[in-house]
C-alpha cells in the first residue's frame, strides 16, 4: 500500500489491514509449507534424487562479494542479516 493510501486510513482501518496482513502471512506460510511437502514427495515418487545436505561453503564464497555489497545497501543489509541468521 502506498504511503498516501495508508495516510488516508482510520487508526481502526490501519488496524484491520495489519490483522489482515498478518493472517495472510501466516496463511501464506502455511500454503507454502504443504507445497514444498507435496512437490518434493512427487519428485520423488518421479525418480528424482532430493539433496537436503550438502556443503555450502563454495557457493558462499563466490557470493560473497555480492553479498558484502548488499549488505551496505541500508534496506537490503537488514534483510541480509535476517536471512543469514536463519540458518
Amino acid at each position: 500500500m502506498s504511503p498516501r493510501a495508508w495516510s488516508e486510513l482510520s487508526p481502526e482501518d490501519r488496524i484491520i489491514f495489519r490483522s489482515a496482513a498478518r493472517e495472510s502471512a501466516k496463511y501464506m506460510r502455511e500454503q507454502w509449507q504443504s507445497w514444498e511437502v507435496r512437490t518434493e514427495k512427487e519428485a520423488v515418487d518421479a525418480g528424482s534424487t532430493v539433496v537436503k545436505a550438502f556443503d555450502r561453503t563454495a557457493f558462499e564464497d563466490a557470493t560473497r562479494a555480492l553479498r558484502d555489497a548488499a549488505r551496505a545497501d541500508p534496506i537490503l543489509g537488514p534483510l541480509i542479516t535476517r536471512i543469514e541468521a536463519v540458518h
